[in-house]
């Protein structure tokens, strides 16, 4: 089985509780937002699924992820690079600095799990961007970025297998899950 670039988009919810640093003068860098990252067992636009069970092994304690995480190197870029690497030289405009799996209110009988993250926008150039972007009303998009294997599941779609290796998540244009969106207006007026 060959391993291949995953890219598993969602917009991103922000928690309206968890902006935080500002002053008068404007903002102070990082801006830490938490919000819904991913939904597990769900058909994405990319047509794949991203089971539970993957994410559980990506967010346990001593995995590779979490490791990133501890070391804030756990590096979110604007938009997924071309060719699947990152560098310093990326235009890194956030750092994930934990995700964890958050079971979410469910019509169904089944419960819905999320993966949820708190990610900051640091003051590189891309995040200045990318928050004078969000202050001027756009809402944005996130994306897990990582590699892995995928095969058929049972529904006949691409399911992600246990290889899988997140390195974090991107901030994108055009997501594949539409789940989660980044709550601009809230991150605004909690700076202001």
């Amino acid at each position: 089985m060959s391993r291949i670039l995953l890219e598993d988009t969602s917009d991103f919810v922000v928690d309206k509780q968890s902006i935080t640093e500002a002053v008068a003068t404007g903002v102070k860098f990082p801006v830490i937002i938490k919000g819904r990252v991913s939904v597990c067992d769900e058909v994405n636009g990319n047509g794949r699924i991203y089971p539970k069970a993957v994410w559980e092994r990506q967010l346990k304690a001593g995995s590779k992820l979490t490791g990133l995480f501890e070391k804030n190197r756990s590096l979110g870029l604007l938009e997924h690079p071309k060719d699947g690497n990152v560098s310093l030289l990326s235009p890194i405009c956030s750092m994930t600095r934990k995700a964890w799996i958050h079971e979410a209110k469910s019509e169904g009988k089944q419960p819905v799990y999320e993966v949820w993250g708190e990610i900051a926008i640091l003051g590189t150039p891309e995040g200045r961007k990318l928050w004078a972007l969000v202050e001027g009303g756009y809402n944005p998009l996130v994306s897990s970025r990582g590699y892995g294997s995928i095969s058929k599941g049972p529904t006949g779609h691409d399911q992600v297998c246990e290889d899988f290796e997140c390195e974090g998540w991107d901030v994108v244009y055009f997501p594949s899950f539409a789940k989660a969106e980044l709550d601009g207006k809230s991150a605004r007026e909690a700076v202001c």
